[in-house]
């Protein structure tokens, strides 16, 4: 018996595929059924079958643009009768549940049961939640020998996983940034701001631009450190973006250090902040020194004592140094920093910095991670499935005792 695979592509005396064509994985898993009748059939798993009804897509670099060239699996059932011992391959059609997705693997595993009932599961189903990929694993079952599919109970209740995340982008408004950079900076805000998917509310956004500090003032009556955009205040990306277009540079110095005072003051007046219900997150970008370098350290402790992650982004004329007690409170550590050597390079870090922030909406509190090394979430549900013939017993085992079965056993009376 071969494969759809090499059954397209021919056999050399080597028995081996063509170099330029990827193997489907026929084989990887099979069951053997008989039914009442005696009629013997089997079941073969392909998991890296990428389209049964299209064999050439399994040649590696194909140009097919309209298909996403990842395997989605699949199980073949095949009628077994003595013509298979006179060299006569049998028949098998194709069996997976409607509408695959790239990436299934379907039919790495495979269960039965004599009522032909069946389960095929796979670890890599891959979820798109907006913010990150989710790849939970999922089980199909069949009650019907592979006719018709349907997700099991566990599978039907897996879904993006949900979090809250209070995001405040923390702008350089100071005269060295410029206007015509300063549109990139709001640019490079919103291409963020539209990867995570504020409409799904899992994401709550807002924006503080800090120039000049007047003394005299308290924070949140200061002229030139503003919040143009309240956390939370817009929950649909166009919106946001319309919020975004009339805010105007400051030109002036770079308070930095009270812009941080300013950012503890809006996290401590959210919604979530008492309730500890959100992740709150800070991404401050700045293109100098600072005027008031004595006040960063404290007030980007405090946000930190608070559970802030703080992400600090330097452009051009950046101090290193400053960026460090910005995001992790030590001169010597890069942990949550990012640098551009000009404003055209912001694009480069606006996809680290969606990953960073998708990763707090999956996973909780990612500080101290330097990078998001887990953009998914993998579950692994599904890498084996069996059926078993007996009824599960559910027993209540205390601390410091032993049920009556486990006391003969070890023969303890």
């Amino acid at each position: 018996m071969v494969s759809p695979v090499v059954a397209q592509f021919g056999i050399d005396s080597s028995l081996q595929l063509p170099t330029n064509v990827n193997s489907s994985f026929y084989g990887y898993e099979f069951k053997v059924h008989v039914n009442s009748g005696g009629n013997i059939s089997m079941l073969i798993g392909s998991p890296k079958m990428i389209d049964p009804a299209s064999i050439n897509l399994q040649i590696s670099g194909s140009t097919n643009k309209t298909e996403q060239i990842e395997p989605k699996g699949s199980v073949y059932v095949c009628q077994l009768n003595e013509t298979i011992f006179q060299g006569i391959s049998p028949k098998c059609t194709v069996s997976k549940p409607t509408k695959p997705k790239a990436g299934d693997n379907f039919g790495i595993s495979i269960s039965t049961t004599v009522s032909a009932n069946i389960t095929s599961c796979s670890i890599t189903r891959m979820q798109d939640c907006g913010i990150l990929n989710y790849t939970p694993g999922f089980c199909f079952k069949s009650n019907n020998f592979g006719l018709t599919w349907e997700k099991d109970q566990r599978t039907k209740m897996l879904e993006c996983p949900r979090g809250n995340v209070e995001l405040l982008f923390v702008l350089d408004g100071s005269g060295s940034v410029g206007e015509q950079n300063f549109q990139i900076v709001k640019n490079w805000v919103k291409t963020i701001t539209k990867k995570l998917d504020i409409d799904k509310g899992a994401v709550k956004v807002g924006v503080v631009q800090y120039s000049s500090y007047n003394y005299t003032l308290d924070i949140q009556k200061q002229p030139q450190i503003k919040t143009h955009i309240k956390i939370g205040e817009y929950t649909d990306y166009q919106s946001f973006a319309a919020a975004m277009k009339p805010i105007q540079i400051f030109k002036c110095f770079t308070y930095t250090g009270k812009a941080l005072e300013k950012v503890v003051y809006d996290f401590e007046n959210t919604e979530h902040f008492k309730g500890k219900t959100a992740n709150q997150v800070m991404v401050l970008l700045t293109d100098g020194y600072a005027n008031d370098p004595e006040s960063i350290s404290s007030n980007a402790e405090t946000l930190r004592d608070m559970g802030v992650t703080t992400y600090a982004v330097g452009v051009g004329r950046y101090k290193r140094s400053e960026l460090r007690l910005i995001a992790n409170g030590n001169t010597s550590d890069d942990t949550r920093v990012f640098i551009a050597t000009n404003f055209d390079g912001l694009d480069a870090i606006a996809n680290d910095l969606e990953n960073e922030i998708g990763s707090l909406a999956l996973e909780g509190s990612s500080v101290g991670q330097t990078t998001a090394e887990y953009k998914m979430e993998f579950g692994a549900m599904g890498i084996v499935a069996v059926y078993s013939t007996l009824k599960p017993e559910i027993r209540r085992l205390h601390n410091n005792t032993l049920t009556s079965s486990l006391r003969t056993m070890m023969g303890v009376s």
